[in-house]
């Protein structure tokens, strides 16, 4: 960033260095502090809801959220050469998205801010229930192509690493297919019972590696917050965490009581949850990559990545056997009720 010293002389720093961190994050360092300046990825779109974040309007639960200094004009960024620059405090932190903070807090946080900003909005049922209409046939349309890519490796006299990964996986894939197209069934039954959704301001990109373990912890990164279901914040975390082999977050439903015990899950969206973690777009991307140019494939990447999406989704199979057990026992019970 050649352009450092006017940007930080709208907030009176001088500094002292100027370390590049990567292409958007420089450490600043002055005699009496260090300081992050990040050039934000923000559209101008985004502005007005990463200031109410920022800020903390309406309501917002601030505590989660790192402070952003003000410049001497008072405003919370500096706009130089069209890009939009903010200065926080340097924290140190790993940027890598191997979790190291710990669970509950990260959960208790995350739940004060999605209930911090919820609001319910009424949903037209039949609009949503042709989608889903339309999603489990494109699930099918999806489920027939990989198919027939995993009877055209095996036909293959030779087949090489990725084809053989492909092959291993395909029956968990398979599972994993069949238990969406289930909790399709399920979202539309909840909506039809319930036709309301929650939307709160969400982080939009919550990974381990924008966590920043402390007292309070804070959720850094803020710059693709958007209005949504919280469910989205949720599986977005959950599917990050869950690619890496030494996991410590294998039972979701003991963190998700941390969540709740500030903001409590909608019926619907825990089936709109299950939707999300349960998804093979990921995993069918790297395929059709790999099928459309082999020989140009980074072979051990591909294998890598292939292997972390199957990892998040077994994992994804095993919470949602969870919750279908949960669903079915509480169907007994309304069955058991009504016999009565």
């Amino acid at each position: 960033m050649e352009n450092v010293d006017r940007i930080l002389a709208a907030y009176g720093i001088t500094p002292a260095s100027v370390q590049a961190i990567t292409s958007r994050l420089s450490k600043v360092q002055t005699h009496q502090a260090a300081f992050a300046l990040k050039r934000s990825s923000l559209h101008p779109e985004r502005l007005d809801r990463w200031l109410m974040v920022v800020q903390g309007k309406h309501n917002f639960y601030r505590e989660g959220v790192p402070p952003v200094y003000q410049t001497l004009q008072e405003n919370f960024y500096v706009v130089d050469e069209g890009e939009v620059y903010y200065l926080m405090p340097w924290l140190e932190r790993h940027r890598t998205d191997e979790p190291d903070h710990p669970y509950e807090m990260l959960f208790t946080t995350l739940g004060k801010i999605h209930a911090s900003s919820s609001k319910r909005y009424p949903i037209d049922y039949e609009a949503y229930a042709l989608a889903i209409r339309k999603q489990k046939e494109k699930l099918q349309q999806d489920r027939e192509e990989l198919l027939g890519l995993v009877e055209r490796f095996e036909s293959q006299t030779y087949m090489g690493v990725v084809p053989l990964l492909v092959c291993t996986h395909y029956k968990d894939l398979e599972h994993v297919s069949a238990m969406l197209d289930r909790w399709y069934d399920h979202y539309e039954a909840d909506l039809k019972e319930d036709p309301e959704m929650e939307h709160s301001v969400l982080h939009g990109n919550l990974r381990p590696s924008h966590v920043q373990e402390g007292a309070p912890l804070h959720l850094l990164n803020w710059e693709k917050t958007k209005l949504g279901n919280p469910s989205l914040d949720l599986a977005a975390y959950f599917k990050e965490e869950w690619r890496y082999a030494d996991s410590n977050m294998t039972n979701p439903p003991y963190y998700l009581h941390s969540y709740e015990e500030h903001r409590q899950m909608k019926k619907n969206e825990e089936s709109l949850f299950m939707l999300h973690l349960l998804h093979p777009g990921r995993y069918l991307k790297q395929i059709r990559q790999y099928v459309d140019a082999p020989l140009k494939a980074d072979t051990p990447a591909v294998v890598q990545e292939l292997t972390q999406t199957h990892r998040q989704l077994a994992q994804a199979l095993h919470a949602q056997a969870y919750f279908q057990e949960l669903r079915d026992q509480e169907e007994q019970e309304d069955g058991e009720g009504g016999s009565d």
